[in-house]
């Protein structure tokens, strides 16, 4: 029998439930997907950090220092690898680490490197290191860096000034916001349309004030 006045209370428990779970797959997988974006695992598993710790002692880093890195890694395998991926005798194994915990991609800031350093070998390598840790998409600064400068003459440094600068394009469109420590400015008030502050004439004290003669 149908239940007068509408719906059953057991459909309406049903659509709320279906509710509840549709927010569930709306909401939770973006959020997720965002990490797993940039190579981050929510959850890696021990093994990651096992080897982790192994690849950099094996890179020369102190186990005091391996545990520290690989303990706050958000992807603690791309440390171990960027560290690793890079090979220069130049770069002591200490500035190697700190440039790959900084980099906003670990996976990518060997490829840059490498790819830089394969030009010509001119730039300094820890200039390369700082400007590939510096971008915020390394493997798209080394494309830019490597493209121009087998197009133009001009030195790798000129390169590398020229396609870091070109990663601060996004916030130059944005809007400027003013200190906190600036003033604002003064709100026009209700019967002041144009903004403009009244004034009141006041009488001044070095005038005396002349006395009013009836007729």
């Amino acid at each position: 029998m149908k239940p007068v006045g509408g719906r059953s209370p057991l459909s309406k428990y049903a659509s709320y439930a279906l509710a509840a779970a549709t927010l569930t797959v709306l909401v939770v997988p973006p959020a997720r997907a965002i990490f797993y974006d940039f190579g981050y695992d929510l959850d890696p598993p021990r093994r990651d950090y096992r080897e982790c710790a192994a690849g950099l002692i094996g890179e020369g880093i102190t186990p005091e220092e391996a545990a520290q890195a690989c303990g706050v890694a958000l992807n603690p395998e791309n440390l171990a690898d960027c560290v690793a991926g890079i090979d220069n005798e130049s770069l002591t194994a200490t500035a190697v680490l700190d440039a790959c915990r900084r980099v906003r991609r670990p996976d990518e800031m060997a490829r840059c490197f490498n790819d830089i350093r394969g030009i010509d070998g001119t730039s300094a390598a820890v200039n390369v290191l700082d400007n590939c840790r510096r971008s915020l998409l390394p493997r798209r600064f080394a494309n830019c860096v490597v493209g121009l400068r087998e197009e133009i003459d001009f030195s790798t440094d000129v390169a590398m000034e020229s396609c870091i600068a070109a990663g601060d394009r996004p916030r130059n469109v944005l809007p400027s916001f003013r200190p906190l420590t600036e003033q604002p400015s003064r709100q026009p008030s209700i019967g002041d349309p144009l903004g403009q502050p009244s004034v009141q004439p006041s009488p001044s004290s070095d005038q005396p004030s002349q006395p009013f003669m009836g007729q």
